[in-house]
């Protein structure tokens, strides 16, 4: 798939189909908005999750969705221009419409990495013989975690 666009909000859903018929995998890139260094982009970690991310849809294919900029902990909330939720509720919400959007459209497989933290990062089943989008770690690995569809 070298050369091909893979940033989803750069294609129209015509090309999106396209792009997923070679492989039907979508990354959702994660990452917060906060404080690293004074020399440092307070979105260092989601654009090194979208940039693994774009790198990977190249190279076997599918299309990567729009950074998701939403932090949790850490205690990095006092930082200058961090910016973070108190908990994890919402990011949960986002990503559990956007896994079920997802299944709606017949996806297979989204990856949703995280540049904070590769244990965070998980590859999730959107198969629809699972109740709801989320699923169940089947075993950890370097990159992430492997999950299946609940049960």
């Amino acid at each position: 798939m070298s050369g091909t666009e893979v940033r989803a909000e750069l294609l129209s859903p015509a090309e999106i189909d396209a792009a997923l018929g070679g492989g039907s995998v979508v990354y959702i890139p994660l990452g917060s908005l906060e404080f690293h260094q004074a020399h440092l982009p307070i979105g260092l970690d989601s654009l090194n999750a979208h940039g693994v991310c774009a790198a990977a849809a190249m190279i076997t294919g599918g299309v990567v969705l729009p950074t998701v900029y939403q932090g949790t902990g850490g205690g990095h909330g006092d930082y200058p221009w961090s910016i973070m939720m108190p908990t994890g509720d919402a990011l949960e919400a986002n990503l559990t419409a956007t896994l079920q959007r997802l299944d709606d459209f017949g996806v297979l497989v989204a990856v949703v990495f995280s540049g904070t933290s590769p244990t965070n990062s998980s590859t999730w089943s959107t198969a629809s013989a699972r109740p709801g989008p989320l699923a169940t770690p089947l075993s950890e690995t370097a990159a992430g975690c492997e999950w299946s569809p609940r049960a």
